[in-house]
């Protein structure tokens, strides 16, 4: 074809070089105005029935629509035109200087456009992995970002080696010398990709996971893992990167186990004013005996008090030498029936701890723990139980004759002054 138009040129008076430029620019011209309209066609008609084949198929798994989101489909359509030219170009600088350059311009362009299209066969792997639900048991974030650093760096290879026509076993050769470089500028890369294998295999994290890490100030959802960092979503909407090596270098918080186990541990105290503990007397105990919970309780208790007190202890002189109920003891019996009765609250003791305590009395009084577990982990029912719980055990507290402990304020101290301190005023100016 193209010694046809240097002929026909020839034939019209132009010299011979005259006649090849015009034919090979004719040529080209026609190649390149062929393939943008192969583009277009791809563009536009083939794009859209793709696309609209897509959308009108249900599949299960639907790969084709993960495709089409990641671009896989627009890439190969940016792929052949540039392939043609490549074919092309042969046709057109055959014989000249032109053509090693064209070819090579054109094979590292058809480079790149390969990666970016075995890029978007990875981005679809990832996604349709995360639709699993093995992908929050093992993440394999750090796996791609590894093995898209490698691509990338095979790419950048092999255009090197065509740059300066050397073959890429050379240039992968001579990387030997530059190993501590590439060590050192690699390390964090490094560091995270080994962290990521340990906290992967070691099941230590997972997405979806609520961890806590106050020396990073994260406390919320892993929402990503990647190859150098762990992305957590806090609770109050702020992001937290916390370093992959990090996890395994420090100490953190995985809440998972709790999450799946059912059941979020209850441990609280109430401090209770020591000076108001006392033996229980008649008065008082009738009083408790009112209360439905506690009536077969002190019926029973009272009975073996009283047996013991006649049978043991023959000559007393004192309270002290009896055996005695306390106001205190009878208010630990009654929180701990009253949680057993809770509908949300695990009970059964073989598995999950239940008690309520006294710890050590200390300068804040004598603290009463309740130790037992919800059956709701949602984090909003949990607090509204906890409050619910300790709304009713410190509005009983008084009907045992016992006080919360609590440092004086200052509502105390003007109660405690006589009623010409409490009532004179400061004049305003």
């Amino acid at each position: 074809m193209i010694k046809w138009l240097q002929n026909y040129f020839i034939s019209w008076g132009q010299t011979e070089i005259q006649a090849d430029i015009i034919a090979r620019s004719l040529f080209c011209l026609a190649m390149l105005l062929a393939v943008w309209m192969v583009y277009l066609i791809l563009k536009g008609p083939v794009l859209r029935l793709l696309e609209r084949f897509v959308v009108e198929t249900t599949t299960k798994i639907k790969w084709d629509d993960v495709l089409m989101n990641k671009g896989f489909f627009k890439r190969i359509i940016r792929f052949l035109p540039v392939l043609l030219l490549y074919l092309g170009i042969p046709l057109v600088f055959r014989g000249t200087q032109f053509e090693t350059t064209a070819r090579s311009t054109m094979a590292m362009l058809l480079v790149i456009l390969g990666m970016l299209i075995v890029d978007s066969l990875i981005n679809t792997g990832r996604t349709i992995y995360a639709t699993r639900e093995i992908s929050k048991k093992i993440p394999i974030g750090p796996f791609v970002q590894v093995l898209k650093i490698f691509i990338y760096f095979i790419t950048l290879i092999i255009l090197v080696s065509m740059l300066v026509n050397k073959s890429p076993m050379f240039l992968i050769s001579g990387l030997g010398a530059i190993t501590a470089v590439l060590l050192l500028v690699f390390k964090d890369t490094l560091m995270g990709f080994v962290a990521g294998i340990q906290l992967i295999v070691n099941h230590m994290i997972g997405k979806g996971d609520w961890i806590s890490m106050p020396s990073y100030g994260a406390d919320g959802d892993v929402k990503e893992i990647t190859l150098a960092t762990v992305k957590v979503e806090n609770w109050d909407k702020t992001v937290t990167t916390i370093p992959t090596y990090a996890l395994v270098s420090e100490s953190f918080k995985n809440w998972k186990n709790m999450s799946q186990s059912g059941g979020r541990r209850i441990k609280r105290s109430i401090h209770i004013d020591m000076s108001c503990i006392k033996f229980c007397d008649n008065g008082m105990l009738e009083r408790f005996s009112e209360i439905h919970r506690l009536k077969n309780f002190l019926d029973s208790r009272i009975r073996d008090i009283e047996e013991h007190n006649r049978t043991i202890i023959k000559n007393h002189s004192s309270v002290v030498d009896l055996r005695n109920l306390t106001n205190i003891g009878v208010l630990r019996y009654y929180i701990l029936h009253y949680l057993k009765e809770h509908p949300k609250i695990h009970n059964d003791s073989d598995k999950w701890t239940f008690m309520v305590r006294q710890l050590p009395p200390g300068e804040n009084g004598l603290p009463i723990e309740v130790y037992v577990f919800s059956n709701d982990v949602k984090w909003e029912n949990y607090e509204e139980l906890m409050s619910d719980i300790f709304d009713h055990i410190l509005a009983v507290i008084p009907l045992f004759d016992l006080r919360v402990f609590q440092n004086p304020t200052g509502g105390d101290f003007r109660h405690w002054l006589p009623a010409s301190d409490t009532s004179s005023t400061v004049p305003m100016p």
